[in-house]
């Protein structure tokens, strides 16, 4: 059953007077933050005239057990796929979505005729770390309506989490702690209950993002893939084939217009475009 009445959505359709290639381009991302460049930006560098998906993780949070599952989102997205009745000639992942960009990949692999290229931005493996730290920069970003005591007193909660709770109620523990505070700090700066709703919604659905990933079953060399990086690189990077490295702050990392001909390079023709080691 698909999970989401929209499990991709699309950032470009390839150009048929440029000489349209065959196959799409699909790119695994939680969707774009307040401060780092995303697909959409990195589309604008990006030649040939592929078409470019995205996907739409499920509107679910880590209360609903399909939610912890990677299933639950790489079978969304090849239904979806299938539907369009066009093979994927490379998936892209981001970050933290490294993980489900290679489980897609190689969900496609055993029903193509050929392998997608993969090719995987700051790739990052989460675990249960992964959620304390995004939990602590979450409270952060409410710092100015919490008082230090209130902060405190979430990260020690967060952190007791840690060390008692399995992967799954410690989300749970997260994200219920994050939906209080986000509550009691849009109250405090007078931006209403639905907007603290709707970022601790965005928060629960992103932990579930996490846990989904870090199920995920193949080994983080698997398949095989190229990784490209910024100046500050994702810890999975290390299980590449190849790795192109820029010099550029990660939230700059998929507007560079470098990465954007490094990728086009690749999609053109992978098995001759070697990337060297630094840019």
């Amino acid at each position: 059953m698909t999970t989401s009445p929209h499990p991709w959505r699309v950032l470009r359709e390839g150009s048929p007077a440029g000489g349209r290639p065959p196959g799409c381009v699909l790119a695994v991302d939680f969707g774009r933050s307040r401060s780092e460049a995303g697909f959409p930006e990195l589309t604008v560098h990006l030649d040939p005239a592929y078409t470019v998906l995205e996907t739409v993780p499920p509107a679910l949070g880590v209360h609903d057990r399909r939610a912890l599952s990677p299933e639950t989102y790489t079978r969304g997205w090849a239904e979806a796929l299938a539907r369009r009745a066009e093979p994927v000639h490379a998936v892209l992942g981001y970050c933290m979505g490294a993980p489900l960009a290679r489980a897609v990949a190689a969900g496609l692999a055993a029903h193509q005729a050929s392998a997608p290229t993969v090719v995987l931005f700051d790739p990052e493996l989460p675990g249960p770390e992964t959620l304390l730290a995004q939990f602590a920069a979450s409270v952060e970003s409410l710092a100015d309506e919490l008082t230090g005591q209130e902060q405190e007193d979430a990260l020690r909660h967060g952190r007791e989490a840690l060390d008692t709770r399995g992967p799954a109620a410690l989300a749970a523990a997260l994200a219920d702690r994050y939906r209080d505070l986000a509550l009691l700090a849009f109250t405090r700066a007078e931006l209403g209950s639905e907007l603290a709703a709707e970022a601790a919604d965005r928060f629960d659905r992103y932990l579930a993002y996490l846990l989904a990933g870090a199920g995920t079953a193949a080994s983080p060399s698997s398949p095989p893939h190229v990784a490209v990086t910024s100046a500050t690189p994702g810890g999975a990077a290390r299980y590449a084939e190849r790795v192109r490295t820029f010099d550029v702050p990660r939230q700059d990392l998929l507007r560079h217009p470098g990465v954007g001909r490094a990728l086009s390079e690749l999609l053109r023709a992978p098995a001759q475009s070697p990337l060297p080691e630094k840019a």
